[in-house]
This record gives C-alpha cells, structure tokens and sequence, in this order.
C-alpha cells in the first residue's frame, strides 16, 4: 500500500505541477491568437489574455528597419466617445484605442466582457488547481494508515481539479468561438459604428462586409499560448484519473 500510494502521489505531483507551468506560461504570454496580414507583415497582431501586441516597422538605420513587437492592454473604447476621438485627433480605430494605455487619457475605455471572462476562468482555474497541489503534497506528511483523512483530502481534491478543468475548458471554449472579436473592435472598430446605424439590415450588411473584408485581408489562427492551455487541459485531466484511481484504492484498503 505504502509503495503504491508514493507513486500516485508522484505521478499526480508531476502531472500538476506540469498543469500549473503551462497555464502559467499560457496566462502571462499574448500569444493566444494572431491576426496575420496577408499583404503587409508590419500589421501582424497578437492576442492575449489581457494583454494586445502589434508589429511595427521601425528604421534602424537608413538603409535598414526591423519589425519589432509593441505590447499595450488590451482595452477598448465601447463608449465611442467623441472626446477621445477629437482631442488626440485620431485617424482610424486602432490608433483610437491604443490612447487607452495613455495616462490621464478622457476615453473610458475597459477590457471588453470576453477579456474578463477569459481572465477570471483562467485565476480561478489557477486557483483551484495550486490548492488541489497543496492537498496532494499533504499526503506525504500524513502517516499513511490514517485513510480515513486521505480519503477526505482526496476526495475535496477531485472536487477542486474538476473545477480547475471545467475553467480551463470554459476558457478553450470562450476563446475559440470569439477568434474575430478583437480583430472587429480593434481594426475595424465594429460596436461603436453599428451603434450608429439605426435598422438591424443595415447592422448586418455592414458586418457582413467587414467580415468579408477580413477573411481577404487577414489569416486568423491560434498561437503557442493556446497550445500551452491544452496541454494543461490534457495533464489536469490525467491527473484527475490517478487521483479518482487513489481514492478507490484507498478505500478497497480501508474496506480490506
């Protein structure tokens, strides 16, 4: 018994440990989706969790220029507010929403509803799991008779890795079905323009063009983040089978 239960205690360990590594480094990266331009390479954007990165091209020399990565949060002006817009006298969209990150800046901008979701899914989902890490690494300072407390301390541990593998799916989920929505509001400025039109055809003739313009102009797909937060996925979920296998094994012992 003692044998067995170090191994699904060392086996669940790494497995969790793994989990929290990826979704750490997923969380803290924007490179949960690309917007690739299909002409210009310098309008390339990159997506995170809360966090907006573009391509910019910049003169090293004059004969030379690199592409180089400017990253600002990735907050928007859903209020269309025309004091933003004429003070800084702005251009076009994007230029609009990067004065959010300007200090003291009049624009009232926020992170929109799906950024939140996306952010709270992934901390609470970082915080069921480290907890469900405490609970597992508890066991090696327990005696190992006592399986009455292990079962318990397994058993609120299941319960806390389901929940950190629900968040993790909600945020996949959340972030696969909202692919476009940044490139909408940050290009093309999507809310705030179907705010001014007044009949639901024309609201949807004028997305439909946007969405056309779009898909000729820009190749949308996932980045490494992404990748990383399946991985998570996929170790929490092995690691949710050893600890449901634990808990049987130590009750068949407590039964014997």
């Amino acid at each position: 018994m003692i044998e067995t239960t170090r191994i699904y205690i060392s086996f669940s360990l790494i497995l969790l440990s793994l989990t929290l590594i990826f979704h750490f480094v997923a969380m803290g990266y924007p490179r949960w989706k690309v917007y690739d331009h299909r002409e210009i390479h310098n309008k390339t954007i990159f997506i995170g969790l809360n966090h907006r990165c573009e391509n910019h091209l910049i003169d090293v020399t004059s004969t030379q220029n690199r592409i180089y990565s400017v990253c600002d949060q990735n907050k928007y002006d859903f209020h269309c507010n025309k004091e933003c817009f004429n003070i800084h006298n702005v251009t076009n969209d994007n230029e609009k929403h990067r004065l959010c990150n300007l200090p003291n800046n009049p624009c009232k901008c926020d992170y929109s509803s799906i950024t939140k979701g996306l952010m709270s899914c992934t901390i609470i989902a970082a915080i069921t799991l480290s907890i469900a890490l405490l609970l597992i690494s508890s066991h090696i300072l327990l005696n190992q008779y006592k399986y009455k407390i292990h079962f318990y301390i397994s058993a609120i541990t299941i319960v806390l890795l389901v929940f950190g593998l629900i968040f993790i799916l909600i945020t996949l989920i959340l972030h696969g079905s909202t692919m476009s929505y940044d490139l909408y509001q940050y290009v093309y400025g999507l809310d705030c323009k179907l705010d001014t039109l007044k009949s639901q055809e024309e609201k949807d003739n004028y997305k439909m063009n946007i969405t056309q313009e779009i898909n000729r102009h820009y190749i949308i797909r996932h980045d490494w983040a992404t990748g990383l937060e399946i991985i998570a996925l996929i170790l929490s979920s092995f690691t949710l089978l050893t600890q449901i296998i634990y808990i049987f094994s130590i009750h068949r012992n407590q039964i014997g």
